[in-house]
């Protein structure tokens, strides 16, 4: 690990009273852990690759992540109103993140996801019947979004399958109030 890493977390955990940190390209290690040393923590903002991020951050009410994550992992944010996931590749597969924030944040109330085509993929890799069966639409998330209230969905590249995805988030958002879809070829 570079010295100015350690440092870095070292200054951090010396402010017991920050509300917003922004990790921009900083060149963070494999793994980030927001534990409960940071308790007025409100906003958590990060912008980095290859990485796994790992939040148990009991007053976090806002998350972004942005870059390429090789795992997120939401365990103990009871606060969490507002997550954003925009990655052009997430290793997990879209699906598994999807299920994870399900399960583990019944009170999110807005989620802005950048989708690749792979989560129909997946599924229909898993299903030797069709492409677009009821079975495969209904179980690809089977835990429900019960507070979610507004969902931003870019999918990148857009092919016809991909209304599948959309249809797998709709079905487990059954009180979402406002739905933004981007449909793109490419990265315009």
């Amino acid at each position: 690990m570079y010295p100015w890493i350690k440092a870095t977390w070292m200054i951090i955990s010396a402010c017991p009273k920050l509300t917003l940190l922004r990790l921009i390209d900083c060149g963070l290690p494999k793994i980030v852990c927001i534990h409960g040393q940071l308790l007025c923590l409100k906003t958590l903002i990060i912008r980095d690759v290859f990485i796994s991020v790992v939040l148990k951050s009991i007053n976090l009410e806002i998350c972004e992540f942005h870059g390429l994550p090789r795992k997120l992992t939401f365990s103990n944010v009871p606060q969490l109103k507002k997550a954003v996931v925009w990655s052009l590749i997430i290793y997990q597969g879209t699906s598994t993140v999807c299920n994870g924030l399900a399960k583990d944040l019944p009170q999110l109330q807005f989620l802005s996801l950048l989708v690749r085509d792979e989560v129909c993929q997946r599924a229909i890799a898993s299903c030797n019947s069709c492409i677009f069966c009821v079975t495969c639409v209904y179980y690809l998330i089977t835990p429900k979004f019960n507070s979610l209230e507004q969902l931003d969905l870019l999918i990148l590249p857009f092919i016809d399958s991909d209304l599948v995805t959309v249809t797998y988030l709709l079905n487990a958002s059954p009180f979402l109030e406002i739905q933004r879809l981007k449909l793109r070829e490419w990265w315009l």
